[in-house]
């Protein structure tokens, strides 16, 4: 299978931080970095291609938008996945995206996930992290490292994996979410976060008090990313 990252400038990102999320517990890291793309009206630069890309387009300001895209803000690069990469592919994705972070210069790179609510007990931290043995964390960020027993599974897996191959400095941050429903609370708490990594002010009020809008407009992506895992694309429609 083939997995190519397409950037309109082949500048180096030296000192650059790499910020992106999948679909997992709570669509946490999608909501994040689609948050954090339209709050600072982030740059489009490129895309991801692959063999299994879901066969979904839109329009956004005039623009024809992928399912996998490249923004930057500043110092900073967010690879925006509005659909999960297919089952047969993440481990390929992962691994060409993290390897093109490496090579490319990244002072390190965050990811998002969610963490099911189901393990928060009472007291606890709002945010988990686990992180690759290179990344400096700084507990002053407000987050405790994941506890022993639990598990990272996904894309998000593999690139930390292959950063920690690499030797690279990477860090997922893993909020409290609903499990089975998009969770904005959880994006909002993980952007907190990287607002102090990355010494940002990103506000999230429209991203708490558009939660039901958000919620209902993701679970239409969810259950047409079903059936495209299950069925191809028949039954498909704009």
């Amino acid at each position: 299978m083939t997995v190519s990252i397409n950037i309109k400038s082949q500048k180096k990102y030296q000192g650059y931080t790499f910020i992106t999320g999948f679909h997992g517990i709570g669509v946490t890291g999608y909501i994040t970095t689609r948050h954090i793309v339209e709050t600072l009206g982030a740059n489009y630069i490129g895309y991801v291609d692959s063999d299994l890309n879901p066969s979904f387009v839109g329009m956004d300001g005039g623009r024809l938008v992928f399912p996998f895209e490249f923004y930057e803000f500043n110092d900073i690069i967010l690879l925006m996945c509005r659909f999960q990469p297919h089952r047969l592919e993440q481990k390929e994705f992962s691994r060409v995206v993290s390897e093109w972070v490496v090579s490319s210069g990244f002072k390190q790179a965050v990811l998002v996930g969610g963490l099911d609510n189901r393990f928060q007990q009472e007291g606890d931290d709002i945010v988990r992290c686990i992180h690759t043995k290179n990344y400096n964390l700084n507990l002053d960020i407000g987050v405790q490292i994941l506890e022993r027993g639990l598990f990272v599974t996904g894309p998000l897996a593999l690139m930390l994996m292959y950063f920690e191959i690499h030797n690279f400095p990477g860090i997922a941050l893993l909020p409290y979410a609903e499990q089975g429903r998009p969770d904005p609370r959880a994006a909002s708490n993980a952007i907190k976060v990287i607002s102090k990594i990355c010494n940002l002010e990103i506000n999230t009020d429209q991203l708490l008090s558009d939660a039901e809008t958000i919620e209902r407009e993701l679970k239409e992506v969810i259950e047409q990313q079903e059936v495209r895992d299950t069925e191809g694309n028949r039954g498909m429609y704009v």
